[in-house]
């Protein structure tokens, strides 16, 4: 209850940029549009050869950051498919409501922003910040065989950002043969507490050089191609490049040294 509280007073009037609002709007009446024109039947929810299989990546995540702004790790990988529920590399998402080639889902995903000034010479005096868990709903629309419209709205679970996220993406998964391609596009509108965690400056942490800047919220363009085969019945390897575009109320903080930023993640999977 105290997150939705949270959620209505941080989206009162104005909270989100027209912008934003304004591209939402035109993205649906555009797909509405196409949908009632091409006619092409609807599929469920992309589905898999299997249900279940586990795996491990290597992640390369850039950040904009000056200074180090790469963080590099190997993260465990799964894919389970489920009637009610779902996990997809590290996401996590449960179906509270299904009806057609609609649904509506609880869901859960590791937001891996974060830096340890300790480790980065350039964030020297700054204090370190977490990466966090953000959960919310999930509107997926299936509305094409291969094309699918996401809307998401999220908040911290772990309350380290106390912030929000809004997003709405495009997936378009094919599969031909032994190789499958899910290209994506989106934007993502990020609130002012969440900037102001991860990019803002407090007077105590501004320096010469690095003035005081206190976050405010943003609209981001995110851009993506996960791709990958499989090499047998059991057996399947995966990769991907992840590029972001960052809103002004991210890159005129004075300790964002990039406007975007691109992140890849390759793998192997063991299918059950």
């Amino acid at each position: 209850m105290s997150s939705s509280r949270n959620l209505q007073a941080r989206f009162g009037p104005g909270a989100v940029p027209a912008a934003f609002v304004a591209v939402i709007v035109a993205l649906m009446a555009t797909l509405l549009a196409f949908s009632q024109a091409r006619a092409a039947p609807a599929s469920g929810e992309p589905t898999s050869p299997v249900r279940w299989s586990i795996g491990l990546g290597y992640l390369r995540y850039q950040r904009p950051y000056i200074g180090k702004d790469y963080w590099n790790r190997m993260i465990p990988l799964f894919n389970v498919n489920e009637r009610h529920f779902y996990v997809h590399g590290l996401n996590f998402g449960w179906h509270a409501w299904r009806h057609g080639n609609q649904s509506l889902d609880i869901i859960a995903r590791p937001d891996a922003m974060h830096y340890n000034a300790s480790e980065n010479p350039a964030l020297d005096g700054m204090t370190t910040k977490l990466a966090t868990v953000m959960a919310g709903l999930a509107w997926r629309w299936n509305f094409q065989q291969h094309l699918s419209l996401t809307t998401r709205a999220l908040a911290d679970l772990l309350r380290r950002n106390d912030g929000e996220t809004l997003a709405v993406s495009l997936l378009s998964p094919w599969r031909t043969g032994a190789w499958f391609f899910r290209p994506s596009v989106s934007l993502e509108w990020q609130s002012s507490n969440y900037v102001d965690y991860y990019f803002g400056v407090t007077q105590a942490e501004a320096q010469p050089g690095r003035p005081a800047y206190t976050g405010k919220a943003t609209l981001n363009e995110n851009a993506g191609l996960t791709f990958g085969r499989e090499l047998g019945r059991h057996v399947a390897a995966m990769a991907g490049a992840y590029w972001t575009h960052y809103g002004s109320g991210i890159t005129e903080s004075p300790i964002v040294g990039h406007t975007s930023t691109l992140s890849f993640l390759a793998g192997l999977y063991f299918h059950f």
